[in-house]
Parts: structure tokens; sequence; C-alpha cells
């Protein structure tokens, strides 16, 4: 699957088939045991890095940021921003050590956070203890045709428990070990069941192992029948975890959109859906709008 979110719908690809982006992750492998991150007291920051700015391009002038901090060893640090502008791609990030030494950086899946589904996400594992400069530029060019003052939102941090426990979760399944995979979307779950993303991260594993172990494809459960068929594969718990996991994305988006966290339309495709699928396996009656769904 590729790096996309669409409608696809599958029983635990649950209408939305390639939710989380399964392509070559650069990012190295992070075992359950490693989620925590160590820190080293030989130098200490007064507070957690947790940045953010609101940034302001005038005219046609370059925009450079720079924001100095001190990291500690194997910690994962993320960058984000987001513009309304979306012509605005060539925006670089750049992260340098205390030797002026570019730092690699990982891939960060952009769907770990519902309210970071929109912009570019970025991170970087720190090899080691000390003083690190972050540099975000845009170039002249960037700035529009017209030539107006171009806004954007950055957010700098050290990646939390959550985020490392489902880049982790991500990346196994890449790697098609769905029971590792699940163990790291339910530390996730754990960690923030106020979430949405996680569940769909496991209705995706349960789902990809449902199809593995009956030898089904996925182009066969992207029918009402094939769908019906993956979902009586399953026992009885699972079956339960699955409709409860719909429920809980359907409930913790809706209270995410009430609270003003994200728009209603921040996934590509009908929340409402969720619900249709749901009915539908535990009753076997399908909505229209399910129906025009699938075809």
């Amino acid at each position: 699957m590729k790096n996309v979110r669409q409608l696809c719908l599958g029983l635990m690809l649950m209408s939305m088939g390639a939710i989380f982006p399964v392509a070559a992750y650069a990012n190295e492998a992070v075992d359950t045991a490693e989620v925590s991150q160590p820190a080293r007291p030989a130098v200490s920051r007064t507070e957690p890095l947790n940045l953010e700015e609101y940034l302001t391009q005038s005219g046609d002038e370059a925009l450079t940021y720079e924001h100095t901090f001190i990291g500690h060893e194997n910690e994962t640090i993320v960058a984000y921003w987001n513009t309304e502008d979306a012509s605005n791609y060539g925006v670089t990030f750049a992260l340098y050590d205390q030797e002026g030494q570019p730092v690699p950086d990982m891939y960060y899946p952009n769907d770990i956070s519902i309210n970071e589904l929109d912009g570019r996400n970025i991170a970087y594992q720190l090899p080691s203890t000390g003083e690190y400069q972050f540099v975000f530029t845009v170039p002249a060019e960037l700035s529009g045709e017209n030539k107006e003052a171009v806004d954007y939102l950055l957010r700098l941090r050290v990646a939390s428990f959550y985020e490392r426990a489902m880049m982790m979760a991500i990346e196994r399944l890449e790697e098609e070990r769905f029971e590792e995979s699940r163990t790291g979307f339910e530390l996730a779950i754990a960690q923030r069941p106020e979430s949405v993303m996680p569940y769909f991260g496991r209705l995706l594993t349960i789902g990809l192992a449902a199809l593995e172990s009956t030898g089904m494809t996925e182009w066969e459960v992207l029918t009402l029948e094939g769908m019906e068929q993956l979902f009586q594969s399953l026992d009885a718990d699972e079956q339960a975890l699955v409709l409860s996991d719909m429920q809980q994305i359907t409930q913790n988006f809706m209270t995410a959109v009430e609270s003003g966290a994200v728009e209603a339309d921040a996934l590509d495709f009908e929340i409402a859906l969720l619900d249709d699928v749901a009915s539908y396996l535990k009753t076997g009656e399908a909505s229209e709008a399910l129906r025009e769904a699938m075809e």
C-alpha cells in the first residue's frame, strides 16, 4: 500500500483501506522495550522541548527561523509545519549537532496524530547529548505570485511515548509483523485512549492478519460479501473488538470535532460510514450509503 488515506471498505480495512502509509520507512526500528527515552544528567534542560511558533513570510523575502536547544542521546525530535498556502512545497528542515554536522532525518508517518494530518512531519533521532540547532527555511520564490504574506505554524518537540509507539507499530505493519504492530498500537491506545489513529491501526492489523490467514486478497474483500466473509473468519472476541474499535473511532473523532481540535472533514472519508459498516457486520443489512461507497 502507498502513502494514501482512501476509502477502501474491507472489514478491518475498515472502509479506509490504507489509513496508515505502508511504504519504505527510513526510521530505525524501535522495539517495544525501547519506547521510553533515556536521558543523561550531564546536560540538562530546564523544560522539555515543546515549541510552537507562528511565523510570517513577508512579500518576496526568504524566511529563516532557527532554534537552539539541548537534546539527549536517543531522543526522537519531531518537527511539524503547516500553512494554508498549499503551494509551499519547498519548505526545508535541517537539524545540526554542536559540531555543525547535519543529523539524518527519520520518516515520521503523518497519520500518527489526527490534528496533524495536514502539513508535514519529520523526525530526527539524536546521536548524543548536547546542543542542537534546528533551522526552518522558506525560499523567497515560494511567497506566491502576488507576493502576499504567508503564515506558517511550526512545532518542534520531543516525541512522546505515544508517538514512538505509533512509529514502531507502523513500521512493523510495513514489515507484515502484525502481532508486533498490534502491540504497538495497543501501547498507543493505552497511553492516549482518546486518540483516533491507533484504533485505525489496530483494525488494520486485525484485517491484514485475517487476510493472510484466509488467503483472501484485498480485492476480494472490497465487496459486501467479501467483507462479511472476512469478518466471519474471526473468533467472537476479535469480532467484538472490531465493532468496539469502530465505535470508539467515531466517538473520539466526533469529540475532537466538537472540541474544535480538528475539522469535520479532517479524514478523507465520511466518518458515518463506520457506523454503517458496523451495522452491516452485525445485521447483514447494508445502508444505501454503504452500497454506494462499495460501487
